[in-house]
């Protein structure tokens, strides 16, 4: 029976020294591990894979079924501190351990020491503790790595001290305040319970500090809470009004376990004075509403901003949004305000003002023929210097007859021509690039009825013609639609957008068509080595007839449309209507030939056939002799009938 009170009487000293100050300053190691299998008959071995966070360097397992019978393995026999009884000790979050008073004799200590080796060895931290010396207090090791000391005998205490250097130094604590800051209660220079000695406190999970039992002049068995955090809020709120640096520490919780520490730093910053030191823009026009920025010092929430004029009424800006204490966005309206240079005034709610002289101005309405010339960029910014180049200037001011041109020192101007504006901020233009000088060139506009001139530096830049290797050229065909028959001088080449590579150098014909939609012919001058563009646009057709186009081979043919004669190939018959037709060629000495075709309203048709000799060449030849022929007859037929008709005049003379 003794031996069990015994075992039982060191697991619990071992988790009222060990674990339970271990969980209230737990490291910042999140705790995680899986095992498998998690079932199974005895024996069952299972594995155990530890996932801690945070880089741990020492584990310990308890796996359920151990019994508190392993030995005790002596550290030191004789540790640095001399022989005592009743004094306190604490597990700190970085696996030290720190010894605090005690008695010894008659003899009472107010010595800290600290080991760093499981007990090992020991530092003396301080040789007298700002506390008194006495024995059977009782202390804690707090989430935020202090120590908390309460009571014990040595004179009766109910005071409470606190040290954040592991035993070194020590405060009495008498203003229990913010959580991270300080520790302790406050009646009268001690704490609410009585003064006693031999009492158990512990640090609970939520950060607290429990009190319980102990003797003063009589045995107790009461128990005090203190509860230092400055909120118990999830996501609170906390205004600091005193500058300083502030180590703000978080310990989260559940009714299971307790999540390690967490630690930020929070900076206050002497309050700034109120200051405005710009506005942007600094200028607006009276008939706008218009966002603005105002920086400066000082600015507070409920901040008030204004324009002032003597004279006038104050424009207040709205929708004031601030920026930390540095930034305000707000828009003022300026509509038919007078047209000045106004005050900019910043207000904060204690009624401190500061204020811009003359910080924004407002101009009167300015007509867009009005505005200052100014050029801001050209469209495309570079050439080749062996083409002409369509640009787009723009900018703001352009006059009517405003001249364009790039320049370069020592190279003469290369001056626009069909100079187009649009509106006072569009110039469209071209440039003449062949054989000028490479480099990065200017760009000047001039408006003609006074003279002003804006100019853009290296706004254009202007590149050699790349070398030709090839005789040929190419064009590049697309349509719009996509799926529309493409023609070079006259052959079908594909359909939608195609490359046609190694045209000769010279002038060609492209015709792009599809049904319902106008054909788009254009002329395409290629040059060797050259890429041509070509962006057909078929527009669609409007109208329920078509076009035929009749060619055959040879040409010559008579062609009849439904019967009707359209005329000799190649010829183009036009208001074909709608719906079937039968197109015929024939020509002396060939094959009749007939098409049927489907006509649709717009569509251009053409339609090529190759005729067939009628007996090849000697049949030609048989037909021209059979003429001969018939013509000798017929002859011969004539001058006998005439013989005839002579003898019988003859015979009737007699």
């Amino acid at each position: 029976m003794g031996n069990n009170l015994n075992k039982r009487l060191l697991v619990l000293l071992f988790y009222a020294i060990v674990i339970i100050p271990v969980v209230g300053a737990a490291e910042s190691s999140i705790t995680s591990f899986i095992a498998a299998p998690t079932t199974g008959p005895a024996p069952l071995t299972v594995t155990f894979t530890d996932q801690l966070t945070g880089s741990p360097t020492g584990w310990a397992w308890f796996f359920g079924d151990e019994n508190f019978t392993a030995p005790w393995t002596q550290q030191t026999a004789s540790a640095g501190w001399s022989q005592r009884y009743m004094h306190s000790g604490v597990a700190m979050p970085d696996g030290s351990i720190v010894l605090m008073g005690g008695i010894t004799g008659g003899s009472l200590y107010n010595d800290v020491w600290r080991s760093t080796d499981n007990g090992a060895t020991w530092t003396q931290q301080t040789a007298s503790a700002g506390w008194s010396a006495r024995n059977a207090q009782s202390s804690v090791a707090m989430p935020d790595g202090s120590i908390v000391l309460m009571g014990g005998y040595g004179g009766g205490h109910n005071d409470v001290w606190r040290s954040t250097d592991n035993g070194a130094h020590w405060t009495e604590i008498t203003h229990p305040i913010v959580f991270s800051d300080y520790w302790g209660w406050q009646i009268g220079g001690g704490a609410e319970w009585s003064a006693r000695g031999g009492h158990s406190s512990v640090a609970m999970p939520d950060g607290s500090i429990v009190l319980m039992g102990g003797y003063g002049g009589s045995y107790k068995n009461d128990v005090w809470q203190f509860m230092p955090a400055g909120s118990s809020a999830q996501n609170p709120a906390h205004t600091y009004t005193i500058p300083g640096v502030y180590t703000v520490q978080m310990v989260s919780h559940n009714s299971t376990t307790s999540n390690p520490i967490s630690k930020i730093t929070i900076t206050v910053l002497p309050q700034r004075p109120l200051s405005v030191t710009a506005i942007s823009p600094s200028a607006g026009i009276n008939s706008l509403n218009i966002s603005t920025t105002v920086a400066g010092t000082g600015f507070k929430p409920g901040v008030v901003v204004k324009l002032t004029l003597m004279g006038q009424p104050d424009i207040v800006a709205s929708y004031v949004t601030l920026t930390g204490d540095s930034s305000i966005t707000c828009a003022l309206n300026l509509t038919e305000k007078v047209a000045e240079q106004w005050n900019v005034v910043v207000t904060n709610p204690d009624g401190t003002s500061a204020t811009l002289q003359s910080g924004f101005t407002i101009t009167g309405v300015v007509p867009p023929t009005l505005q200052p010339l100014s050029v801001t960029a050209i469209s495309p910014s570079a050439g080749i210097n062996s083409l002409n180049i369509s640009a787009t200037v723009t900018g703001t001011g352009f006059r009517p007859g405003a001249a364009v041109k790039l320049t370069l020192t020592g190279q003469p101007d290369i001056v626009a021509s069909g100079v187009t504006l649009t509106g006072d901020s569009t110039i469209a233009c071209t440039f003449d690039l062949n054989g000028k000088t490479t480099g990065t060139w200017d760009l000047a506009v001039t408006n003609p009825s006074d003279g002003t001139t804006s100019v853009r530096s290296t706004a254009f830049t202007l590149t050699a013609a790349p070398i030709i290797t090839n005789t040929n050229g190419t064009i590049i065909v697309s349509s719009t639609p996509q799926d529309a028959l493409v023609y070079l001088d006259g052959s079908v080449e594909g359909t939608g957008s195609v490359t046609l590579q190694e045209v000769s150098p010279g002038y060609h014909s492209v015709r792009v068509t599809k049904t319902m939609y106008n054909d788009y012919v254009t002329d395409v001058r290629v040059a060797a080595g050259s890429t041509n563009y070509v962006n057909a646009v078929l527009t669609p057709v409007s109208g329920t007839s078509g076009t035929i186009i009749a060619s055959s081979n040879p040409a010559g043919a008579n062609v009849y449309l439904d019967g009707m004669d359209k005329g000799i190939s190649p010829v183009t018959i036009t208001g074909v209507s709608s719906g079937s037709h039968t197109v015929s060629f024939t020509k002396t000495g060939y094959t009749a030939t007939s098409r049927m075709i489907t006509m649709t309203a717009g569509q251009t048709m053409d339609i090529t056939v190759d005729l067939t000799k009628t007996g090849g060449d000697w049949g030609d030849l048989l037909n021209t002799t059979t003429l001969i022929i018939v013509g000798i007859v017929v002859l011969i037929i004539v001058i006998i009938g005439f013989l005839l008709r002579k003898k019988k005049n003859r015979w009737d003379n007699y």
